[in-house]
């Protein structure tokens, strides 16, 4: 009768282990596609800094312009707040990421432990044997 139940319950434990081990995959994926994205994102936005800044564009604004200051301000105001958002998207979807496999990681240790204890249990049964 005992070995029924720890086969019942490894069973029950294999069929979970079955379910968390896809969920952990589609979290990790869709984690690695939301921090790739973002880090796109974020590289885009140094490289248009980097082009805007390389080309002189903001000199070439200011020699058409009356008011170059203003443009040149709004110009540069608009790439630094566009870095800013695509670095504080990267680091939030880095965070998620990081506290996803956290909790993935304690889930994994409780079948560990889970499993430690089914196989104690059968060893019991085998020393009384």
């Amino acid at each position: 009768m005992e070995v029924d139940e720890i086969q019942s319950s490894l069973a029950n434990l294999a069929a979970r282990l079955n379910r968390f081990e896809q969920r952990a995959k589609s979290t990790l994926f869709s984690d690695q596609t939301t921090m790739l994205d973002n880090l796109r994102l974020s590289v885009n936005s140094v490289e248009e800094t980097v082009s805007l800044l390389k080309n002189s564009t903001l000199s070439l604004i200011s020699w058409f312009v009356s008011e170059p200051t203003l443009l040149s301000e709004a110009v540069v105001q608009k790439q630094v707040t566009s870095l800013e958002r695509n670095f504080r998207q990267l680091r939030h979807s880095a965070d998620t990421g990081l506290e996803n496999v956290k909790k993935l990681n304690k889930e994994s240790h409780d079948f560990d432990a889970e499993l430690e204890s089914l196989r104690a249990d059968l060893q019991a049964i085998n020393d009384r044997t």
